[in-house]
């Protein structure tokens, strides 16, 4: 028995270009069907911590005085949570000193910045409290305050 007869059937049974036909309609519905019900990755959302390094009990930063700088601008680590100072400036602090103020913006998925609220700032890989003493590392330098505010804009 040939494997393709004289009337083009497969084996005797199916016609060659049936089959192909139907094997070219059979991928394309599982193409369409893994495009279509795949997850889609959500793009990451923004969300920013307002970060007072101070004088706390164990704090790494001083009060500054009027001829102190800021930490630049850049990647920071906090906990296992990676971010980026986008701007950081010096405000009056109670007495008559000044202290450091950095705006750090973090991405999170959209499932975490839906936890998210104004007292409550939900990564990926922590959670982030107004109030909370926090360590930051930017660059080499290791540096402690506490969360001023979270906010979901610059």
């Amino acid at each position: 028995m040939a494997i393709v007869d004289e009337k083009g059937r497969l084996f005797g049974v199916v016609n060659v270009i049936d089959l192909a036909v139907v094997v070219v309609v059979l991928a394309t519905v599982i193409a369409g069907a893994a495009f279509v019900l795949a997850d889609d990755p959500e793009p990451p959302e923004e969300r920013y911590l307002t970060v007072v390094l101070d004088e706390r009990p164990g704090g790494s930063v001083p009060t500054l005085d009027g001829d102190s700088t800021t930490i630049s601008d850049g990647p920071v680590r906090l906990g296992r949570t990676e971010g980026r100072i986008t701007d950081t400036y010096v405000a009056p602090a109670g007495g008559s000193g000044l202290v450091t103020v950095a705006r750090v913006r973090l991405n999170v998925s959209a499932a975490a910045a839906n936890r998210t609220t104004d007292r409550r700032l939900v990564t990926d890989d922590e959670t982030y409290l107004v109030g909370q003493e926090i360590g930051l590392t930017a660059g080499e330098a290791d540096y402690t305050g506490y969360v001023h505010a979270i906010g979901q804009s610059g």
